[in-house]
């Protein structure tokens, strides 16, 4: 449970208040994936086009995040962080984490009970610290040995500089037209009614009367 950047995904619900049907800007393929992952797959030619948008649409979205993808040092912060978490977090009698539900930028997520988390003068608090203001490290492929920032950069800034790409990317999915065409559309006498209940997260693969 590593720390994480996310992509804000705006709620499929509003976009349907809105009336929106087509896939305008880029954002709108995270309302249309996340969709397609919930709705119920049931009825032959809609399981198929389901089946189709999501896997393109999967490449697609991959592709797209190549440039927020995270550095090598973030990735090592991550799990430095986890470590720290783990080592500090509660547990049952039985040794396993006890976990608490909550939200993280619209997605339901397990996190570990920490004490003294978001309290900098706790033991965990002193440590984040610590290990935020220490110098960012990577592997280095050839020796396999751990190296420091050549620039000596602190873990903090590499968090800052890959916090601030997902920011620019995230504005720039809001205002950047999406040209993406849906490959496969379905009438909407296809769609089953289990699925009724998610129409709005699927309206932009129904076919225009």
């Amino acid at each position: 449970m590593a720390t994480k950047t996310l992509v804000k995904k705006t709620p499929a619900s509003k976009k349907k208040r809105e009336g929106q049907e087509k896939l305008e800007v880029l954002n709108d393929l995270y309302l249309f994936q996340r969709g397609l992952m919930r709705v119920s797959r049931t009825g032959a030619r809609f399981t198929i086009a389901v089946a189709k948008n999501l896997r393109v649409l999967n490449a697609e979205i991959e592709d797209m995040e190549k440039v927020i993808e995270s550095s090598d040092e973030f990735k090592e912060y991550q799990k430095k962080v986890d470590a720290l978490n783990k080592e500090h977090a509660l547990k049952d009698e039985e040794g396993e984490f006890i976990l608490r539900d909550t939200v993280i930028q619209g997605e339901q997520a397990k996190t570990y009970r920490i004490p003294g988390k978001g309290d900098k003068t706790s033991k965990y608090g002193k440590e984040l610290q610590k290990l935020k203001d220490s110098v960012a490290q990577s592997m280095d492929e050839k020796t396999k040995k751990m190296i420091d920032n050549p620039d000596g950069k602190k873990n903090q800034e590499i968090v800052d500089e890959q916090q601030e790409r997902v920011d620019q990317y995230n504005e720039f999915l809001k205002t950047e037209p999406c040209s993406w065409e849906i490959p496969r559309m379905v009438d909407e006498n296809d769609v089953p009614d289990a699925a009724a209940p998610m129409m709005d997260a699927i309206i932009f693969m129904i076919k225009e009367k």
